[in-house]
């Protein structure tokens, strides 16, 4: 459980910066730093010092939709079954120089 900013009339939560509970609306100043944050409920743009967009999704070239909560969501999933794979070759590696100092 953390402390979260609000972001827009989408909501969108960011813990970026020293996080107070506040609600943020388009064109008010904001105290962090400019750039694009990417929260599970859609995209934020600042830019000098102020909070510019919130935008629910993005949108490809094609016209699809693409949700960041899903867009993390993917990217954790295939995060961890990296680990897992990494894991999985460190285990195979190990035994297999153990076989290996038995001959």
């Amino acid at each position: 459980m953390g402390v979260y900013d609000h972001y827009g009339e989408e909501a969108v939560q960011l813990k970026v910066g020293p996080c107070e509970l506040k609600q943020y609306n388009v064109g008010d100043k904001v105290d962090i730093r400019d750039g694009v944050y990417i929260g599970w409920e859609g995209i934020v743009v600042i830019h000098e010092g102020k909070l510019l967009h919130v935008y629910p999704c993005l949108i490809t070239k094609y016209g699809e939709e693409l949700y960041p909560g899903d867009v993390m969501r993917n990217l954790l999933e295939e995060a961890l079954r990296g680990l897992e794979d990494g894991v999985q070759n460190e285990e195979q590696k190990t035994s297999t120089e153990a076989d290996e100092g038995e001959d």
